[in-house]
C-alpha cells in the first residue's frame, strides 16, 4: 500500500483528476447559471427575448457536451486510480447523464416539467459525487505526500 501512495504515476494521476474534477464543478456551475437565465426569460414575445434565449440555451448545451467529455475523462483517470475514486466518478458521470437525458427530453417531450426536474436531480447529483471526487482526490494527494 506504502509504495502504491508513493508511486509518481499515482501522483501525477491524481493531479490530473483533480484538474478534470475542478474543470466539472466550474461547467456545472455555469450550466446552472445558464438554465436559471434560460428559465427567467420564459416564453416572452419580444424578439429580443427569443433571440436572447436561443443564445443562452446554445451556450448551455454546448456546457453540456463539455460536461459529457470531462466526464469520461475523468472517469479514464479515475480507472487508472481504481477504488473509491472509480466509483465515486461513475456516479458522477450517471448524474451527467441523467441530467442531459433530462434536458433533452424537457426541450422535446411531453411533461416538459417532469422532465425540467429529472434534469435538476441529474445536476445535483453531479455537482455532489464531483465535490466528493474532489475531496477525495485532494485527501489521497495528501496521504501520498506523507502530509
Amino acid at each position: 500500500m506504502a509504495e502504491n501512495a508513493l508511486n509518481p504515476d499515482r501522483k501525477a494521476n491524481l493531479a490530473e483528476l483533480r484538474g478534470r474534477v475542478r474543470a466539472q464543478v466550474a461547467m456545472l456551475v455555469s450550466i446552472f447559471l445558464l438554465g436559471m437565465a434560460v428559465a427567467l426569460i420564459g416564453d416572452r414575445a419580444a424578439t429580443w427575448a427569443k433571440v436572447l434565449k436561443g443564445i443562452l440555451l446554445g451556450l448551455h448545451v454546448l456546457v453540456a457536451i463539455g460536461l459529457i467529455v470531462g466526464g469520461i475523462l475523468a472517469f479514464r483517470i479515475a480507472l487508472r486510480l481504481g477504488g473509491k475514486l472509480a466509483r465515486t466518478a461513475r456516479v458522477a458521470g450517471m448524474g451527467v447523464g441523467v441530467g442531459v437525458i433530462g434536458g433533452i427530453l424537457t426541450l422535446t417531450a411531453p411533461w416538459g416539467d417532469l422532465w425540467s426536474y429529472l434534469m435538476a436531480v441529474g445536476f445535483i447529483v453531479a455537482l455532489l459525487f464531483n465535490g466528493f471526487l474532489y475531496l477525495q482526490t485532494v485527501s489521497a494527494a495528501a496521504r501520498s505526500t506523507g502530509s
